[in-house]
């Protein structure tokens, strides 16, 4: 641990007594004592904090080269062995208009039609909206997709159903 009036001897940021990391570059300063009683000069800092920046690959703040995590979001920036950023898992942006959820369809189903298929459509079309805004458009287009499907075999299923006892019906009272 630090003491109150130590500094980052990577970025010059003063360090609080507890401090692990330091809160500016991430350097960690449990393992190889990375702090100084003294700040360095602010021409030294500087020219540090402008010249060896890396963006970090989830937020693109930049941070000092050195730094082992992002100093706003905290993300690991490199995999210790090989000392490169490694690669975030973003959502691919979307790209055309927002697919229909199905939400009115699959209840009048759910009401009015065959309640089975009904839920499924609406547990379908329940997810469309989630998947669009988290960035997964292929999931949400396929979540629509579903939700229509069970529309449709809902109302088919009913007509069916209706057709059969319809006919039984008719021969029954003959």
């Amino acid at each position: 641990m630090t003491n109150s009036n130590s500094f980052c001897d990577q970025c010059g940021t003063r360090l609080k007594a507890t401090s692990r990391y330091c809160p500016s570059c991430g350097r960690s300063l449990d393992t190889d004592g990375a702090s100084t009683p003294e700040k360095p000069t602010n021409q030294a800092s500087s020219a540090a904090s402008t010249t060896s920046t890396q963006p970090c690959p989830n937020c693109n703040t930049h941070n000092v080269r050195s730094a082992e995590r992002c100093k706003s979001c905290w993300v690991r920036l490199s995999e210790p062995a090989a000392g490169n950023f490694r690669q975030v898992n973003r959502p691919m942006p979307r790209q055309g208009p927002k697919p229909s959820n199905y939400l009115p369809q699959a209840i009048l189903v759910t009401l009015f039609c065959c309640i089975p298929a009904g839920i499924v459509a609406i547990v379908y079309a329940a997810q469309v909206n989630g998947k669009w805004e988290s960035g997964h458009q292929h999931e949400a287009e396929e979540a629509s997709n579903s939700a229509k499907q069970w529309c449709w075999i809902g109302a088919l299923l009913s007509l069916g159903i209706g057709f059969i006892y319809g006919i039984y019906w008719s021969f029954s009272t003959a």
